[in-house]
């Protein structure tokens, strides 16, 4: 039977660490937990606010401060690798639980990410899961946590 292939994506604090898991725990058959700050944190610091890494722009929305994440050359290159390896992962036999955050623009980046996964994981059984928060919620466990770059204030 193939590996089963439980995609969580959602921004950050949302809950995806703590959802996978939890079903890490329940689930019969052993999963593992794909991390893509595992991925993003092999980039060289450099490339943290570099145009060719991630960059970040930060922008009022609403009264509230709103960030756009960009993706250059080297950090598309992590991330592309990020889906093969997911794919030799489940090809090798072991379901997975991805924890990712799909970002760019939804009519480019964001659907090009999708389409990408979905190439790479046609041969097994991929459930694709959206995680949602409120925006009070995400703000408050970014407080708690501190660890984030752009906490809002």
């Amino acid at each position: 039977m193939p590996a089963t292939v439980v995609f969580l994506n959602g921004v950050g604090g949302v809950g995806k660490g703590s959802i996978a898991r939890a079903l890490q725990k329940i689930t019969v058959e052993p999963f593992l937990h794909v991390e893509m700050d595992a991925f993003l944190a092999m980039l060289p610091e450099v490339y943290q606010n570099h145009p060719d890494g991630l960059s970040y722009e930060t922008s009022m929305d609403g009264g509230k401060p709103s960030v756009s994440i960009g993706t250059g050359a080297v950090a598309e290159r992590a991330l592309t690798g990020m889906r093969q390896a997911v794919a030799a992962l489940a090809e090798a036999g072991n379901n997975l639980i991805v924890d990712e955050v799909l970002f760019g623009n939804v009519a480019t980046e964001y659907g090009n990410a999708v389409a990408g996964y979905r190439t790479v994981l046609a041969p097994f059984r991929l459930h694709l899961v959206g995680v949602f928060a409120s925006l009070e919620v995400l703000e408050e466990r970014e407080h708690r946590r501190g660890d984030r770059r752009f906490i809002p204030s």
